[in-house]
């Protein structure tokens, strides 16, 4: 189980591509420990909805997309 909570507090999308994110956001914080691996993992987000979200450049937990998307 991770410590780290992914969590959107504004975003332009559907709540649809809303949760989808945060699950992806989830299975990498648990999955992986290095921000580019956890960045990769969330940018397979793209494949399924097409548009670049631009991702934050690591920070310290908890990740933080706020703003971001």
């Amino acid at each position: 189980m991770c410590d780290r909570k992914a969590e959107i507090k504004n975003a332009h999308m559907s709540k649809e591509m809303q949760q989808d994110l945060v699950e992806r956001a989830t299975q990498a914080l648990e999955r992986y420990n290095i921000e580019k691996d956890i960045a990769a993992h969330i940018k397979e987000f793209n494949k399924k909805y097409n548009p670049t979200w631009p991702l934050p450049k690591g920070t310290p937990p908890p990740l933080n997309l706020s703003g971001v998307l």
